[in-house]
């Protein structure tokens, strides 16, 4: 009981010495505690000890509190510069509900949004409800014939990893499938219809996922059946929503079957209509135009590289790179050195492959009535159709065989561009 009594002691002796240094933090971790004469006579001999130990240890806990509060002071000086009080306020409070801005920050914060792009903020999951009042108004000033448009959805690589939703008590993201984004899909179009626009389409990549998006609204086109290339739309009303694979892509993904080694074939039929020594396209004839290339400052072929037929991670990315190889001047050039005699004459299959994929993208990426499929000039709106019909069964017919199999399968790639080219057929969105 007396080291119980020594011990409040102490702790008077603390506060009492306190008081005179109220005023500075640092003079409170110096304190001595004077210990009285009564409490030496009657306290066992391992008290005193004892009691310096907790001293010491109080006189620490002082000391990191002081440098902790003197932290968090600059931590907020700090920010004074940079946040708004409006801002400040939300994060001491740690929640943006029922938090209203100012026009400042609101001004302040378009500011940095225009000069930052898409890096200075951090998007959120779920619809952005902030865009439609505002593209309402914009869509209140176009024309019936400037209403049509096109839903286009391409996906972001994220950092593996969990979060915790601390409101929810939940995994954020813990189940996400084919199903929620075509949920999520329709319920876009059906805002976007409810002021005015009219969505006729959908148009992504040939990624995993948004394949299987394609398979449950089945969407499909395979080697002998019909392509199928639209679903009942959202809205109602008799209406079909149509689906496209993106064309950059599938002319990236095409280059990426030609660099992987990967043999071409054509049907017997395709060599035969169009005269052709053999019915293989082949690399090594690109990476010959190259070499040749390379020996003299005048190019035949100035945009293709020996580096685009060995693209690394980011380069197969780059439609760029993927269009230096299926490009007219590519294939003007094989015809001439097979003209020459410089490479051989079976060239001119490989020569004619890259012109017909050349001609189905400049088609399907064209922004100028001249080009697209067009009634002002309806000669070349029926060459333009057949041809696209021609490329179809074309691509429909050849083989794709791996590196170290010897049987072909039937590639997305094949499936991409006939769903493609069909939708364009038939809903003339070009």
């Amino acid at each position: 009981m007396k080291t119980f009594a020594a011990a409040d002691s102490i702790a008077d002796g603390l506060k009492s010495s306190k008081e005179p240094h109220d005023h500075d933090e640092s003079a409170d971790v110096a304190t001595e505690v004077p210990i009285s004469s009564d409490i030496q006579e009657d306290a066992p001999p391992n008290m005193f000890s004892e009691a310096d130990v907790l001293k010491r240890q109080l006189n620490l806990e002082r000391g990191k509190r002081a440098r902790a509060e003197m932290e968090c002071d600059a931590l907020r000086s700090s920010f004074n510069g940079l946040l708004a009080e409006d801002q400040l306020r939300v994060l001491q409070k740690g929640t943006m509900r029922g938090s209203s801005w100012t026009q400042k920050t609101i001004q302040e914060s378009l500011k940095v949004r225009l000069a930052c792009g898409g890096r200075g903020y951090e998007y959120l999951r779920g619809i952005l409800e902030e865009v439609f009042p505002a593209l309402a108004s914009k869509v209140a000033t176009f024309h019936n014939e400037e209403r049509y448009a096109v839903l286009m959805l391409d996906e972001i690589q994220l950092t593996p990893g969990l979060d915790y939703d601390i409101t929810t008590r939940s995994v954020i993201a813990e189940s996400f499938d084919a199903a929620k984004v075509l949920d999520l899909l329709f319920e876009i179009i059906r805002r976007c219809e409810s002021i005015g626009l009219s969505v006729d389409c959908i148009t992504s990549d040939m990624g995993g996922g948004n394949q299987a998006i394609w398979r449950l609204r089945g969407i499909m086109a395979t080697k002998y059946g019909r392509p199928r290339t639209t679903c009942p739309h959202p809205c109602g009303n008799n209406r079909s929503l149509h689906f496209l694979a993106d064309a950059p892509h599938l002319l990236k993904n095409l280059r990426g079957h030609l660099v992987r080694q990967q043999k071409i074939l054509l049907d017997d039929d395709t060599v035969r209509k169009n005269k052709l020594p053999s019915n293989e396209v082949s690399i090594k004839y690109l990476e010959q135009l190259c070499e040749i290339d390379e020996k003299h400052s005048l190019k035949l072929a100035p945009r293709l590289k020996l580096k685009h037929l060995n693209p690394s991670h980011y380069e197969k990315m780059n439609v760029g790179t993927a269009y230096a190889v299926f490009n007219h001047a590519v294939a003007s050039a094989l015809r001439l050195l097979v003209e020459q005699g410089k490479i051989d004459e079976e060239a001119l299959t490989t020569a004619w492959f890259v012109d017909q994929v050349f001609k189905w993208f400049s088609l399907m990426t064209s922004r100028t009535p001249t080009m697209a499929l067009s009634d002002l000039c309806s000669e070349k709106g029926k060459e333009a159709v057949t041809f696209l019909n021609d490329f179809m069964e074309a691509f429909r017919n050849l083989r794709i065989i791996d590196k170290a199999k010897t049987n072909a399968t039937w590639k997305p790639i094949q499936a991409g561009i006939i769903i493609t080219t069909t939708t364009a057929l038939n809903s003339e969105l070009t």
